[in-house]
């Protein structure tokens, strides 16, 4: 086994041998629906890269992509088919999705993206609409036209980057300032000064993590993701037109604060990090995995449902060398080509068909077919 993807409510491995594997029901397919056990996606023989949206999935299999899942937002690229269909046919070398959208880098360095146009990181038209817009979809991969030399590319549920030279570009939804205190919408894929030094990028819904020069987590945004209500996280609430004021400005103090680049405490030598929804997981260099943010299906792994404001390490987890997030839950591959999953299990994307419905602390995934 050499990689895991997750995604919401699913996971999924890329096997030594180039099969992909998944388990869990966001991959809206009704005869794979609901399976924590294993299984085997016909299609992708020879993938040396995965990528798992939101009820798709994607590989890059030689210089093409093939996607395979739910098409209800056109996050397939091609019309959707039982088995995996081609989405680019050549010089793709990277491939990135996340909730119904998808990118690749090309071998020429631009960037091309497909799916729902929502989150504004995908779509040929990059002007300012308004928010009751009815965003059409991009129904096959097309070029971002502001994008040239990228050398890597990673895709959230709401924002996407590209490293550019020594910049990190990055455009979309800016649902937590972690993007820059830009506004609610980055339309045009622009330089991020807080995050130009950093590497291995991940985005969550509301942050984005990397890792600097020194193996430090540095982050921006919401390291927990959006407050389910502006009350219940004693922000202002605009009723009369002097709370708009005061809202506003509260927003604006709020967002530019979010936007400072911050370093995570209790992390070093850092190797890579995964962002779900509203947590988040990283790995050391001696193989510990350290959670933090929203505990509330067990997703940090620490044996409770707390919330975390600091990285905590999760008891057991001494050898990992990959790690995937989905909405709530998390997963990790360990030097002995096992894999250890905790968090939400109410789909099976634990791998647990035991009925559980979540795990706190991190159990192996059984059944997994040749997992070398």
């Amino acid at each position: 086994m050499i990689a895991l993807g997750a995604s919401r409510d699913a996971t999924a491995a890329l096997l030594s041998t180039g099969e992909v594997v998944r388990w869990g029901d966001s991959i809206d397919l009704a005869e794979l629906a609901g399976e924590a056990i294993p299984t085997v996606v016909d299609g992708f023989a020879g993938a040396t890269q995965l990528a798992v949206g939101g009820e798709f999935l994607c590989a890059l299999v030689r210089d093409q992509v093939l996607c395979w899942g739910d098409d209800r937002r056109s996050q397939l690229g091609h019309a959707a088919s039982a088995a995996p269909g081609v989405t680019i046919d050549h010089d793709a070398v990277e491939v990135a999705v996340s909730g119904a959208t998808g990118c690749a880098r090309m071998k020429d360095g631009t960037v091309q993206c497909w799916g729902s146009t929502r989150a504004r990181i995908a779509g040929v038209d990059r002007t300012e609409q308004p928010p009751t817009a009815d965003f059409p979809a991009q129904v096959t991969p097309a070029p971002l036209p502001a994008i040239a030399g990228a050398t890597a590319l990673v895709v959230g549920n709401w924002s996407a980057c590209a490293r550019v030279g020594t910049a990190n570009v990055c455009w979309g939804t800016n649902m937590g300032s972690q993007l820059g205190p830009v506004g609610d919408t980055v339309l045009q894929p622009a330089p991020n000064t807080a995050l130009a030094a950093l590497d291995h990028l991940a985005i969550g819904d509301s942050a984005v993590c990397g890792i600097d020069g020194d193996g430090h987590a540095v982050c921006t945004g919401r390291r927990s993701g959006p407050p389910r209500d502006r009350r219940s996280a004693g922000l202002p609430v605009a009723n009369t037109d002097a709370e708009l004021g005061a809202f506003m400005a509260e927003h604006d103090r709020i967002a530019a604060d979010l936007a400072v680049a911050r370093t995570l405490p209790n992390l070093e030598h850092v190797r890579a990090i995964a962002l779900g929804s509203r947590h988040g997981c990283a790995i050391t260099g001696e193989g510990h995995v350290a959670c933090w943010g929203d505990g509330e299906r067990g997703q940090l792994g620490d044996g409770s449902t707390r919330e975390r404001d600091e990285p905590g390490e999760v008891p057991g987890t001494t050898d990992a060398v990959a790690i995937a997030a989905g909405r709530d839950h998390t997963c990790v591959l360990t030097r002995a080509r096992d894999v250890l999953c905790w968090g939400n299990n109410v789909s099976g994307q634990l791998g647990d068909p035991s009925g559980t419905d979540q795990r706190a602390a991190p159990a192996h995934v059984v059944g997994l077919p040749n997992a070398s």
